[in-house]
């Protein structure tokens, strides 16, 4: 059984955490990245009987750290307007959703 799409809520946890690892994508086993596939886990956004056994288990979240990051590269390589667009996007949803004007590096 396959594991169902990420939805936005579970990708801006993941580039919460890519953003505050410093833009790398995290092993799996990281602390931060464990903890991440902890809360995954425990929110009520997908129902037990879709799940498989690696339901968003630390090498998923790392996986998909590495998706995000992919995305990344290829966009730094192809079009730093782009960018600087994708990256205020970020920074405003990641501030609105920590309650402040700028987000703080590293916070968590």
């Amino acid at each position: 059984m396959r594991n169902p799409t990420w939805t936005e809520d579970e990708l801006v946890l993941a580039l919460d955490l890519y953003f505050r690892l410093g833009r790398h994508v995290g092993d799996t086993s990281r602390p931060e990245v464990i903890q991440l596939s902890t809360t995954l886990n425990s929110l009520p956004v997908h129902p037990a009987s879709v799940r498989s056994g690696t339901f968003r288990d630390p090498a998923g979240v790392s996986m998909k750290l590495g998706n995000i990051s992919q995305l990344d590269e290829a966009l730094v390589a192809t079009n730093q307007e782009l960018v600087t667009r994708f990256e205020k996007k970020i920074q405003a949803t990641l501030a609105r959703i920590w309650g402040e004007e700028e987000p703080t590096p590293g916070k968590g």
